[in-house]
């Protein structure tokens, strides 16, 4: 999986805080990070596909996901709706 800028080409009317959790770096917990990115999207009423494409731009999850980031994002959006 490509990293793609988290920068650029963001969805437009992201709040400040999903813009700060986009540009974090890496931690000791990637995969908290991206459960915290995808929770904190659909809060902010995003839909799955802008939750994919957040995703993307997140250096944490795709430093550890790669290539599987789509099948982990797939697998928390169906957590979060079993809610």
């Amino acid at each position: 999986m490509r990293f793609v800028d988290r920068t650029q080409d963001a969805p437009a009317g992201l709040s400040p805080y999903l813009l700060r959790l986009l540009a974090a770096e890496p931690g000791n917990d990637r995969s908290g990070q991206l459960w915290h990115l995808v929770c904190i999207a659909l809060d902010e009423g995003r839909s799955p596909e802008e939750v994919h494409a957040l995703a993307v731009r997140h250096r944490p999850s795709v430093h550890k996901y790669g290539e599987r980031l789509r099948s982990e994002v797939d697998r928390i959006l169906a957590k979060r709706s079993a809610l």
